[in-house]
């Protein structure tokens, strides 16, 4: 079954929106979904770089969600790759034209619990706050995620705001968009689902990186969503899935680290790898 929505944009273009999680429930090839939307779902479009939470999107509606975990502030764990990915984001001619924060952001509250354990610990956090340009951790993760994307889109040359939650709800993803190319998440998003989104792999992010975000997001998933069994939507028969979508350059390379997250004994084997090769 399809649901005609209307894309929020200013034009109100009317987007024919797929239900993918229903196809994959009904065994229906991923590819085949993919393929059968139109062209415009790939098309170029500015992109705010977001964090991955399925929750939030753009608030230009215009742009396509690049979503990161934490905008990338996992990254400040190892800050030769920060300076990397700063510099590939910045040289890109299709950087992002805007750079969000979040309220409740995830990846922040685990940045923070960890510098907060390094300080307990009287080891120096030194260099991440001298690239923060800050003197002090801040009391909150909103803080430190507002700091940290304020600097990055700093560095990048991108506009940036913070978003805030219109609505308390709890996360409901059933999977991740892992894509390296451009793609229009609309085209695939229902009212009352959720996917979180990560398109790291289009700023040049390293194996490693890349790996750890997708298994932190499907920590949140399991933890804090519906897929954790003291959660209201829990359904021992659900799926979570990593939904691959690549041009055949980082195809095999995203299908193995997605693999290698799907055989954490951490998600009891309900990982499903999926992809679609854009030619």
């Amino acid at each position: 079954m399809e649901n005609t929505i209307e894309a929020p944009t200013p034009e109100k273009i009317k987007i024919q929106a797929v239900n993918l999680l229903e196809k994959l429930k009904q065994g229906v090839n991923f590819a085949e979904v993919m393929k059968s939307l139109p062209e415009e779902a790939y098309a170029h479009k500015g992109k705010c770089a977001c964090c991955s939470d399925g929750r939030f999107e753009p608030e230009d509606n215009k742009m396509e969600k690049a979503g990161l975990a934490g905008q990338g502030i996992l990254l400040l764990f190892s800050l030769d790759e920060l300076k990397t990915f700063v510099e590939t984001m910045r040289n890109n001619p299709d950087k992002p034209e805007a750079i969000a924060s979040h309220v409740a952001c995830g990846a922040a509250g685990l940045v923070l619990k960890e510098l907060q354990a390094r300080l307990a610990k009287k080891e120096s956090i030194e260099s991440i706050l001298v690239w923060l340009g800050i003197n002090n951790l801040p009391e909150t993760a909103d803080e430190l995620g507002k700091i940290f994307t304020k600097r990055l889109a700093e560095e990048v040359g991108s506009d940036y705001y913070h978003m805030e939650m219109q609505e308390s709800h709890d996360h409901n993803e059933s999977g991740i968009i892992v894509s390296s190319i451009d793609f229009d998440e609309r085209f695939i998003k229902v009212p009352g689902q959720q996917f979180f989104n990560s398109s790291s792999a289009q700023f040049g992010v390293s194996d490693e990186y890349l790996k750890t975000e997708l298994t932190k997001l499907t920590e949140i998933a399991f933890h804090h969503g519906k897929m954790g069994m003291e959660s209201a939507k829990y359904n021992p028969a659900d799926n979570f899935y990593l939904l691959i979508i690549s041009d055949k350059s980082q195809a095999d390379r995203l299908q193995r680290i997605a693999s290698e997250v799907s055989f954490n004994p951490d998600f009891s084997g309900k990982i499903r790898v999926k992809i679609f090769i854009k030619k």
